[in-house]
């Protein structure tokens, strides 16, 4: 049951740090364009440099939660701040910024979604920490020896995270349809080849992990 609540930890984890670097690079366009994508937008001109500000904090705030996927499996306190801490960071940047963007163009989308998302991981995390799964609990506990599991969690979390970018033009396409064009796919190819880069590589961690691969192991023989 532990393990199972950990994995969902992790592919959550991996989908809002998905979510929250989509959010950070795609702001890059208003911080730089605003005047370009209609009247709305271009009330944010004048807050280019706080929009600039959001860009770092989305993409920082995403590095951040997927450094704390790495941690998960080794179910200590230490993991558990760093998942809770990263992800009340992302949800501090996200209510941010859609909070400033509600009031300055009426609309908080899609940082709203960012926001939702973030939150409901951090009340999944927080959950996990207060049922005791992330203690150390004898035989229940992952062993240093035995690092499939935290493959297997950096699998799901990557496949996660793949798969949203591959679905995230579909999913906000109608908060960035602005002038008449269609900015969800302003990425081109790059989303989606990156997307399916990260699919298939947690498919590979996922795989070596059930085929019980390990380098120390190698190492030793």
């Amino acid at each position: 049951m532990k393990k199972a609540f950990l994995w969902l930890c992790a592919v959550l984890m991996g989908a809002t740090a998905a979510f929250n670097l989509l959010g950070g690079l795609g702001t890059t366009c208003v911080a730089l364009f605003a005047e370009r994508f209609g009247e709305r937008m271009a009330a944010l001109v004048p807050y280019k440099p706080l929009y600039w500000l959001f860009v770092a904090a989305g993409v920082a705030t995403a590095a951040w939660e997927a450094y704390a996927v790495s941690g998960i499996m080794r179910r200590t306190p230490a993991a558990l701040r760093q998942c809770a801490l990263s992800l009340a960071a992302g949800a501090l940047a996200a209510g941010a910024q859609a909070f400033a963007s509600t009031a300055l163009r009426g609309s908080g989308a899609p940082s709203d979604m960012r926001l939702y998302l973030t939150l409901a991981t951090l009340v999944l995390v927080a959950l996990a920490g207060a049922a005791g799964v992330f203690g150390r609990s004898g035989d229940d506990e992952t062993s240093p020896d035995e690092p499939g599991d935290g493959r297997a969690a950096t699998g799901a979390a990557l496949i996660a995270g793949g798969a949203l970018a591959l679905a995230a033009p579909a999913l906000v396409r109608s908060t960035h349809v602005l002038a008449g064009v269609d900015y969800s796919v302003a990425f081109g190819i790059v989303l989606p080849a990156a997307g399916a880069a990260a699919v298939l590589a947690g498919a590979g961690f996922t795989a070596l992990s059930h085929l019980g691969y390990s380098p120390r192991r190698m190492n030793g023989r």
